[in-house]
């Protein structure tokens, strides 16, 4: 559940955000992430609206800045499970940081065209018919293509434009983050310091036991309650009407004539059995690659001449076993075996699958050198029966009429569903659906569809809950979508204190004992600089105290944020232990005494090897440091191409109540 923690979270962030420039510089290098590598569909150019920006006279349109800022709110979104306040996603600062992000992939794609960094036609072509959502059978297939593009509202032109983009920016942070590299003194000092290990003793604080101390009134919880409503909210509800396509369902309402598993079979039939293969033989003159003149003339005469020979009745085998140079054959008579199409290179494949059985060819060159070739027998293809592998086939061909069915209704519901905002009756008409209507879900109650984040993320919007109109198109799984919209709905309220009477104690007791746990450590540590031992002190406190041990920054035994603390503290000096106060993940306040500090071994042979080491485990830990290295370079080439950039922000566009113009009674994207 979104939990005040989580309010209070995101609230942080935007007060950060609103007082900080390095806050708000970290916030939008993570949003420029999904900008710089997705593109934004049709809004390359301006339209009738005002632009969001310049970025050295090249427009950042408004409709682009809009698009981008509904993206990255469901993207928050989702980061939060669907639980994040309206309020908390169109802020002042949540909108400059999208609009700063699209001012950094402006000024990459200048980059990228100021150093000719280009996508060809072919590279393109060969990007989009790799893309494996949209292959059938292996293959691209035009119709997919297009019902994909269509049911997300989009065109393969647009499609293509953007993924064009996509590459160039692609192109560009390789070839930035590809250049840099890790000296040797860098390699050994980094592996010193990771096989490092310190010794250290402990004295942790138990919040369970100091908890356990502690009682609260009544009057106290009732207070608490009073004073933290916030705490005990009931999130709103909602139950929505919506439509649900799910390919699973499909699969039993479709029949299969004979002459539909026919056709299926008879397209699929070299994959239930063996294709035709060939036994062959043949005689070898070698030629190297880039053979001179003469060497080439030389080897066509000796192939010549024993091509004679054969003309002249001589039996294949002494031929071969006399003049041919391959080794690995000439005592066989020259007998390769058997082999299918495809095994040998394109020429020599071509000669064999062209004669007769008994014959051999005239004189084939290839890479290896002057071939005559000669088939020793042919084995037709065979392949299994239909009745054999029917199940097979139906399965297979089940499978596909319910893809295209599924790509089809989809495709339907986007359409219906978005020309017919206000009711979904139409597509259920089209779809031969009923429309059904949930039980109450919310951010508490995840039965059926409120177990989907992106649905209640979906409900949760503008023009889902305040506007009435149905939602886009919803991907609960791999071939399963649904619409939806609000049925009904119930606003957040404070839960009467009877209900949460006992999670209020809880809280009280929980907070309590947080304070005096950090008390506690407060007053160990000021015994501690005033020289009393800490494994003397745990008597004082009822705390178990843990005796020296040795751990490696790695150390299992050790909770990570206390190794973390103990690793990024100071040597101990002058003999005394560095003490550092530090807390466990289950919220424990923990002393740690260090008391002294060993540097990892250092292999040499080891250190670019990847290979088995006391002071690391990763192959080539030299990639990962230099593409950390590179991923640096290419976060200062972004700043410094800010920092000389002639950037212009439209300021009306980061009012959280802009409206661009034309935008009032849109729905379901632009």
């Amino acid at each position: 559940t979104f939990d005040t923690r989580s309010l209070a979270m995101l609230i942080h962030l935007r007060e950060g955000l609103k007082n900080s420039k390095i806050l708000k510089f970290v916030f939008v290098g993570i949003i420029s992430v999904p900008f710089v590598f997705f593109g934004f569909g049709s809004y390359f150019t301006g339209g009738a609206d005002v632009d969001a920006a310049t970025v050295n006279g090249q427009a950042v349109p408004t409709v682009l800045f809009e698009r981008a800022n509904l993206d990255q709110q469901q993207r928050m979104r989702q980061m939060f499970g669907g639980r994040v306040p309206s309020e908390l996603l169109n802020t002042r600062d949540m909108r400059e940081g999208v609009l700063e992000a699209l001012v950094n992939e402006e000024l990459m794609l200048q980059r990228a065209r100021s150093d000719y960094y280009t996508v060809s036609d072919l590279e393109l072509a060969k990007a989009v018919q790799s893309d494996p959502n949209f292959l059938v059978d292996g293959q691209f297939d035009r119709e997919r293509y297009q019902q994909i593009l269509s049911a997300n509202r989009s065109s393969p032109q647009i499609y293509e434009e953007t993924l064009r983009r996509q590459l160039v920016l692609q192109q560009l942070y390789q070839a930035l983050t590809a250049s840099d590299f890790v000296l040797e003194g860098e390699s050994q000092r980094v592996a010193s310091l990771q096989g490092q290990e310190r010794e250290i003793s402990r004295l942790p604080i138990s919040l369970a036991r100091v908890r356990d101390s502690l009682t609260v009134t009544e009057d106290e919880v009732t207070a608490y309650y009073d004073n933290n409503v916030d705490a005990f909210m009931r999130p709103e509800q909602f139950k929505v009407a919506y439509l649900d396509v799910d390919a699973s369902t499909l699969a039993d309402g479709i029949e299969l004539s004979d002459a539909e598993v026919e056709a299926s079979y008879q397209r699929r039939v070299s994959e239930f059995g063996r294709p035709e293969r060939r036994e062959a033989s043949h005689i070898l003159i070698n030629l190297e690659e880039g053979a001179s003149d003469d060497a080439v003339a030389d080897a066509r005469a000796r192939i010549d001449a024993l091509l004679a020979r054969l003309d002249s009745g001589e039996e294949f085998a002494v031929v071969a076993a006399e003049g041919s140079e391959d080794a690995g054959s000439a005592d066989i008579g020259g007998s390769l075996g058997e082999f299918e199409r495809g095994v040998m290179t394109p020429a020599f494949d071509d000669a064999v699958f062209s004669l007769e059985q008994d014959a051999y060819s005239d004189v084939v060159r290839t890479d290896f050198g002057f071939h005559i070739i000669k088939v020793d027998s042919i084995i037709e293809s065979t392949a299994a029966p239909l009745e054999e592998v029917r199940d097979e086939v139906e399965s297979e061909l089940r499978r596909q009429l319910v893809s295209e069915q599924f790509a089809d209704q989809r495709e339907t519901l986007s359409a219906e569903t978005f020309e017919n905002p206000n009711s979904l009756d139409s597509a259920a008409d089209f779809l031969n659906l009923e429309v059904e209507v949930s039980d109450w879900i919310s951010e508490e109650l995840t039965d059926g569809l409120g177990a989907f984040p992106a649905v209640l993320a979906a409900v949760q919007t503008e023009d889902v809950k305040d506007e009435g109109l149905n939602s886009e198109l919803i991907d609960l799984g791999p071939e399963r979508v649904v619409v939806v919209r609000v049925e009904d709905y119930q606003p957040e309220e404070i839960k009467p204190f009877d209900e949460v009477r006992e999670q209020a104690e809880t809280l009280l007791l929980d907070e309590r004992a947080q304070a005096r746990a950090d008390e506690i450590a407060d007053e160990v540590l000021d015994a501690v600089n005033g020289g009393a031992d800490l494994a003397a002190l745990a008597a004082n406190y009822d705390a178990e105290y843990e005796a020296p041990v040795w751990v490696g920054r790695r150390g299992a035994e050790v909770d990570p944020g206390v190794l973390r603390d103990v690793f990024e503290a100071a040597h101990p000096s002058g003999g005394s232990a560095e003490i550092v106060r530090s807390v466990r993940g289950n919220g424990d306040p923990v002393l740690v005494a260090i008391h002294a500090v060993r540097d990892g071994e250092v292999n040499a042979a080891d250190l670019h090897s990847g290979g088995e080491t006391a002071v690391e485990d990763v192959a080539n830990p030299d990639d990962a440091r230099a593409l950390a290295y590179g991923s640096a370079a290419f976060r200062a080439v972004q700043q410094a191409m800010r920092a000389d950039a002639d950037v212009t922000l439209n300021e009306r566009v980061l009012d959280p109540d802009f409206v661009p113009y034309g935008a009032q009674g849109q729905h379901g994207g632009m």
